[in-house]
């Protein structure tokens, strides 16, 4: 929808041969709900090369999961950068769980990306997918206060490089944070080679 929304180039094109795809679930991918997007992609194109991803995060992990599937390459062009989907090889799948909650969510590693484009106009477009701004990225900090407990408490080793290139990326991050909340494109790149 975003595509032909904001007069993507080659959007009818490119939208003859799509799945439109929403949350990662098993459901998905054995028809209990409703849909079977891997036998949808099948008769599309039953072999192909490559599969190509455009959206965001969902969509990101969609292309990653029908790429290992498949056995094709991926190639990501993402329209957000609020979430760390595209440069990860691993994606979160939803499915049922037994005691009655709505879902669970496991996690599994299907491979990364080919290639990840990054159009800084095509993103800059979406603003309200963008305003998560760098969401993944300020995880890290959480990581490095856990890493920091577990150091302390000699669970973890101490890797004083990493963790001062972390804390760099985290400055830098700050050092942006008015670019990236105002959907500059300046704010953008940053996102870009910060989640990179």
């Amino acid at each position: 929808q975003q595509m032909e929304q904001w007069s993507f180039p080659h959007a009818e094109e490119l939208l003859q041969r799509a799945i439109r795809v929403g949350s990662v679930h098993y459901g998905y991918l054995d028809g209990r709900l409703g849909a079977n997007w891997y036998a949808d992609a099948q008769r599309i194109a039953p072999d192909p090369e490559v599969i190509v991803g455009i959206g965001m995060g969902s969509v990101m992990d969609w292309a990653k999961i029908l790429g290992r599937k498949f056995g094709a390459e991926v190639v990501l062009l993402p329209s957000a950068l609020s979430t760390n989907a595209m440069w990860t090889a691993n994606v979160a799948i939803r499915d049922e769980e037994e005691q009655g909650a709505q879902f669970a969510v496991y996690g599994y590693r299907v491979g990364a990306a080919r290639r990840v484009l990054i159009d800084l106009d095509f993103v800059q477009l979406n603003t309200r997918g963008n305003s998560a701004g760098a969401g993944d990225l300020l995880s890290i900090w959480v990581a490095l206060q856990d890493w920091n407990l577990a150091v302390a408490h000699d669970r973890e080793k101490s890797h004083p490089s990493i963790y001062a290139k972390t804390q760099d990326l985290l400055q830098e991050l700050e050092d942006y944070a008015t670019d990236i909340n105002e959907n500059t494109l300046e704010g953008l790149r940053i996102s870009a080679e910060l989640g990179n």
